[in-house]
């Protein structure tokens, strides 16, 4: 076909395209398994996401894994809301931010830390 560019081809016994290696970023290898030293996060700035962390309880660098749990500070700002808008009531249910995050080592499974809405992080693993 006339404009089509094709990158690869697919293989001959299974007819599928080669998978793609790991990606690069910034001249970097990326995988699960390997982090940089700067892509680590410290424990007491976990919030919201999942991120590079060294855990402490199996000493092996991993993602974390989140749990959001609905908290009473969640109820709070609904009810906030519902007094000044009706209809903004359903955000804080919907919005990761109005909810506490418990981060889990991906390999080990323990409950590294709890980022609480309005107070802050606390952690559970030295």
């Amino acid at each position: 076909m006339p404009g089509l560019v094709a990158y690869a081809e697919p293989d001959a016994k299974t007819g599928m395209f080669p998978t793609m290696g790991p990606r690069q970023a910034g001249g970097e290898v990326s995988a699960f398994d390997h982090f940089s030293k700067e892509s680590i996060v410290p424990l007491k700035d976990l919030t919201h996401w999942p991120r590079a962390v060294e855990c402490p309880a199996c000493m092996e660098p991993s993602i974390t894994r989140v749990n959001v749990k609905i908290c009473k500070g969640t109820h709070l700002m609904a009810a906030l809301l519902f007094v000044c808008t009706v209809v903004g009531s359903v955000v804080p249910y919907a919005s990761r931010s109005f909810k506490d995050v418990e981060h889990y080592c991906c390999r080990c499974n323990r409950r590294l830390v709890t980022y609480h809405f309005g107070t802050g992080t606390e952690i559970h693993v030295w």
